[in-house]
């Protein structure tokens, strides 16, 4: 359960309820607007060898009586950040690629998304799976910045850890 409380402690309300785990809480630059992040359980197990779990980051108006699911991913999600004019919010995205438990990619893929509010469209910022990790947008909120532990023109590892930070313009 999310609860908000005046700031002197007073008036404290139910502001979003769910059997999930409920994480990463952020208000919106303008404090109209939180969002978080929420950890599906599955319903059920398929064949037994495969938690279909989700993630999905969420946002409400300040009384919570209007929640709307952002994102969905098979994926683990964090650092959700938001844009400075609230029209926005970047997550890091981590997949880790199996079948029937046995992992076929290694390391697991890291992502940036971003998703649009009000036209309700999810961008992935990064691509292949680049590493990218701790998204950032610019003051001006036209571009999200990402650390990534490889190069994208340089994909192959060479034997030493390369550590870039990558602007990737919006518009």
């Amino acid at each position: 359960t999310i609860y908000t409380v005046n700031a002197d402690g007073t008036w404290p309300r139910r502001f979003f309820l769910t059997k999930d785990v409920v994480r990463n809480l952020q208000w919106s630059p303008d404090g109209s607007r939180l969002a978080w992040l929420c950890d599906r359980s599955p319903d059920n197990w398929l064949l037994g060898f495969t938690d279909r779990s989700t993630q999905e980051l969420w946002t409400a108006g300040y009384e919570g009586l209007d929640p709307e699911r952002r994102i969905l991913s098979r994926g683990r999600l964090s650092c959700p950040t938001w844009a400075p004019d609230g029209k926005r919010i970047a997550v890091q995205e981590v997949s880790s690629w199996s079948f029937l438990g046995w992992r076929l990619v290694n390391p697991d893929l890291n992502n940036v998304l971003v998703a649009d509010l009000s036209d309700r469209h999810v961008r992935v910022m990064t691509r292949y799976g680049i590493m990218a990790r701790q998204p950032a947008f610019s003051p001006q909120g036209v571009a999200v910045a990402y650390f990534t532990d490889q190069r994208p023109w340089a994909p192959g590892l060479t034997g030493s850890r390369l550590f870039d930070l990558v602007i990737s313009q919006l518009y």
